[in-house]
């Protein structure tokens, strides 16, 4: 009596091969993906606490003022300089090591007294801010572009696309704008700014207070 014994061809074993193949494949390109639209997600969380942060301070210790400047960064700010506070001092100034530029008037100062948990970017860097006053140029006007901030610097940073090498991830502080998209755009008012932060699928989203 014959006997029939069912096995895998070595076709079905290469089919099998493949479509298994085809499965990692596709979640090794969409798991990526996955995970920075997470990321992402967490840097415009961020943003709104730090926009809800800033509103309390104005509500409740400066009479709807911005957090002051120093003399040092009243001067920058009058030349088109930025106001760089970098996360990681605000971190060591807390730890003692303290900064004098940190006064509690300053940009630094109210990083430092406001955010009492480590605010960093998904990553695990702390964020810095970089603050600027808006620009806006004669040209745009005569366009009627409704007064852009537009400093090339300013408009090539918030453009570039965030990648998991960076070390350093920046809110782009904007005094005296609010948000036409992800654009900056000049406003009446010194107590109106618009903070922006670059993603890494989205591009960047601007947020105003």
């Amino acid at each position: 009596m014959k006997t029939n014994t069912n096995g895998f061809t070595m076709v079905e074993v290469a089919l099998v091969i493949a479509i298994a193949g085809l499965i990692f494949g596709m979640t090794f390109a969409i798991v990526p993906n996955i995970l920075a639209n997470e990321r992402d997600s967490e840097r415009r969380e961020d943003m709104i606490s730090f926009i809800s942060t800033l509103q309390d301070y104005q509500q409740n210790n400066s009479r709807g003022n911005l957090p002051g400047q120093t003399k040092a960064e009243q001067e920058d700010l009058a030349d088109n300089k930025r106001v760089i506070v970098e996360g990681q001092k605000v971190l060591d100034d807390r730890a003692g090591e303290l900064d004098p530029s940190f006064s509690n008037i300053s940009w630094g100062g109210f990083y430092r007294d406001y955010f009492t948990d480590t605010f960093e970017d998904p990553a695990g860097y702390p964020y810095n801010l970089e603050v600027m006053n808006c620009e806006n140029t004669a040209a745009a006007a005569r366009l009627e572009l409704g007064n852009p901030c537009t400093a090339s610097s300013l408009q090539n940073d918030i453009n570039k696309t965030v990648t998991m090498q960076d070390k350093s991830f920046p809110i782009y502080i904007v005094i005296g704008a609010s948000c036409d998209g992800s654009t900056p755009v000049k406003t009446a008012s010194n107590r109106q700014i618009a903070a922006i932060v670059r993603t890494e699928r989205s591009g960047p989203y601007c947020f105003e207070n």
